[in-house]
C-alpha cells in the first residue's frame, strides 16, 4: 500500500543518521536465511559411562506478524471512508466486481496517518541469533548420573523499534544526582521532526543482545522402584527490548529506558531466571500383581513467576518544587516509561509537605517525615539499597524466591489377555 504522501516529502534518518525515503508499498527483500549447524556426541570409554556432547549452529525464528502488518494498515491506504447520498444509493446495486461503483465518488488525495505510521527498514531480517552448547552424562557407583550442560546464545538480527520521527534531545534534566538528556518542554514539536505525525516506527534489527545457562543435575536409580534427581540452572541474559507491546507503536512506547525509547540501552531480559532449583522423587511399586502404583514428589524453588519488576517514575501529587514537574514523563520524550534515579542521601530529593484527606480527617505530612518514610522504604529492598546513587537497570529488580512442592499419585490396572485363534481343516 504505497502512500506517495509518506515515500517523497518525508525523509526520516535510518539508524546510522542518514537520510532515507522509506516505502510503505514495498515489503524487505526476499533472502535465503542460512542456518549452517553441527553437534558432536562421543562415548568416551565405549561403555555410555561418560558421554561428551555438544553443538553449535545458527537458529531462524519468526516474529509476531502483526508488527509486519502494522505498516499497510497505518500506511492511510488501506481503506477510505466515503458517505453516499440517496441519488448515488439509487446506482448501487450487488456486483462482485469490488471497484463496480468507485467511478461514483471522488476519491481524497492520500496522506500520512497523523496519529502515526509504521515503516520497515528494507534491510531487515528475521531474527536469527547463534548458539553453541556443550555437556556432559558421567555414570559412576551403582545407578548414579551425572550431567553438566552450558548454553551460549548470542543475537545475530533481534527485532527492535525506532520512532523515526523522534529527534534527538536537546536538553538535560537533573534528577538530583542524575543528569540524563530531556526535551525542553512538553510541546510536541520540540521532539518531533515532523510535527504533524506522532509516530513513524521503523522496525529494523539488533545484535546487542545475548544470553548464558549452566545446568548441573545428579540423579539416582535405586533398586525396589526408587529414583530421585537434583538439579541447579543459572541463567543470565541480556538485551535492548523484549517487545513489551502488541502493536510496532506500544513497543516502542512501553520499552523502559533512562533515555528515550530511541536508545538502545542493554539490560537484563525480562525472561531471564538467574537461580532456578529442580528435585524429583519417585516411587514405582505393583500391588496385588495387577495395580500399578508411582508416586512422585517435585520440588522447585525459583524467583516467582514474572521474575523480574521495575521502579519507574509517576504521577505525583500536589505542587512540584521550582524547576520540577509532576508528570511521570520527566524528560518530555512523550512516553512515561522512565527508569528512576535511586537517590544516595537525603540531599538528592526534595520533599514539600503532603496533606491528605479534608476537614477534620486531614493529615499534612512534613517534607521530613516524608524523607524518613521513603529512605526507610529504600533500605528494607534488597535492589534499592545496593543500587543508591545510580539508575534504577530495566528490568533489574527480582521478585522474591519460593518454594514449590507437588505430590503425585498415579495408579493403573495391568492386566495381560490371549487371544487364541483356531482354524477350519479341510480333508479330501
Amino acid at each position: 500500500m504505497e502512500n506517495p504522501a509518506i515515500q517523497q516529502p518525508l525523509t526520516f534518518p535510518d539508524r546510522y543518521g542518514k537520510p532515507t525515503n522509506y516505502t510503505t508499498g514495498m515489503w524487505p527483500k526476499s533472502r535465503i536465511y542460512w542456518a549452517p549447524r553441527f553437534d558432536i556426541r562421543w562415548d568416551m570409554n565405549g561403555d555410555k559411562s561418560m558421554i561428551v556432547r555438544g553443538g553449535s549452529g545458527v537458529f531462524t525464528g519468526r516474529i509476531p506478524f502483526v508488527y509486519l502488518t502494522n505498516m499497510p494498515t497505518n500506511s492511510g491506504m488501506y481503506q477510505v471512508s466515503v458517505v453516499a447520498n440517496a441519488a448515488q444509493l439509487n446506482q448501487i446495486t450487488f456486483s462482485p466486481n469490488p471497484t463496480a461503483w468507485a467511478s461514483l465518488f471522488t476519491a481524497p488525495t492520500p496522506v500520512p496517518n497523523s496519529a502515526g505510521f509504521v515503516l520497515i527498514d528494507p534491510k531487515y531480517k528475521f531474527p536469527q541469533v547463534w548458539r553453541t552448547n556443550v555437556g556432559f552424562d558421567r555414570k559412576f557407583g551403582k545407578g548414579w548420573t551425572l550431567s553438566m550442560d552450558m548454553l551460549y546464545t548470542k543475537d545475530l538480527n533481534a527485532t527492535v523499534m525506532r520512532n523515526a520521527n523522534q529527534i534527538a534531545p536537546t536538553s538535560t534534566v537533573n534528577l538530583g544526582g542524575s543528569i540524563r538528556p530531556s526535551f525542553a518542554n512538553t510541546s510536541t514539536s520540540t521532539r518531533r521532526l515532523y510535527n504533524a505525525y506522532s509516530n513513524a516506527i521503523v522496525l529494523e534489527n539488533n545484535n546487542a543482545g545475548g544470553s548464558f545457562s549452566y545446568t548441573a543435575q545428579v540423579s539416582k536409580s535405586f533398586s525396589k522402584g526408587f529414583y530421585a534427581s537434583l538439579a541447579y540452572t543459572f541463567s543470565a541474559a541480556m538485551d535492548v527490548t523484549a517487545n513489551p507491546g502488541s502493536t510496532a507503536s506500544s513497543t516502542w512506547q512501553c520499552n523502559l529506558t533512562s533515555g528515550t525509547q530511541n536508545d538502545k540501552e542493554l539490560a537484563p531480559s525480562l525472561f531471564a531466571v538467574p537461580h532456578r532449583i529442580v528435585g524429583t522423587f519417585s516411587y514405582n511399586r505393583e500391588f496385588l500383581k495387577h495395580l500399578g502404583t508411582t508416586i512422585s514428589i517435585f520440588y522447585e524453588g525459583s524467583q516467582q513467576q514474572g521474575g523480574r519488576f521495575n521502579y519507574i517514575y509517576g504521577t505525583a501529587g500536589g505542587t512540584a518544587p521550582t524547576g520540577f514537574s509532576n508528570t511521570a514523563d520527566i524528560n518530555y520524550d512523550g512516553n512515561s516509561s522512565d527508569l528512576m534515579y535511586i537517590p544516595k542521601d537525603a540531599s538528592q530529593i526534595t520533599f514539600t509537605p503532603l496533606t491528605v484527606g479534608s476537614g477534620s480527617n486531614a493529615v499534612t505530612y512534613t517534607a521530613q517525615q516524608q524523607s524518613d518514610a521513603f529512605f526507610s522504604f529504600i533500605e528494607q529492598d534488597k535492589y534499592l539499597r545496593r543500587h543508591k546513587g545510580k539508575v534504577a537497570e530495566r528490568n533489574g529488580a527480582i521478585y522474591p524466591f519460593y518454594h514449590r512442592v507437588d505430590l503425585k499419585v498415579l495408579t493403573g490396572y495391568l492386566y495381560q489377555y490371549r487371544i487364541k485363534k483356531s482354524y477350519p481343516s479341510i480333508q479330501c
